[in-house]
């Protein structure tokens, strides 16, 4: 019986130490994301492509409310001659 409960704890104590640990993770993975969208809103406000272009994906598609999709480039080339401002 008492190996049973020793069992049942340590179970119980990785369980939470996982748990915890997997939090831990996800606070500091929601913290870049925060980070990164904050830095590509500056960039975008000081309309710096370079930064722009460091963060954004090559892969990067942008989704106008309209439907209209834009390729990171002509996201950055639009940026760049104040078409989007």
């Amino acid at each position: 019986m008492m190996r049973y409960l020793l069992v049942l704890l340590l179970t119980i104590i990785n369980i939470a130490m996982a748990a915890q640990a997997q939090q831990t993770f996800h606070m500091d993975d929601h913290k870049v994301i925060e980070e990164l969208y904050e830095e590509m809103y500056r960039a975008m406000i000081a309309k710096d492509t370079v930064a722009l272009g460091r963060i954004l994906d090559d892969e990067f598609i942008l989704v106008h409310m309209t439907g209209m999709r834009q390729s990171k480039q002509d996201y950055l080339r639009a940026i760049a001659n104040g078409t989007l401002n």
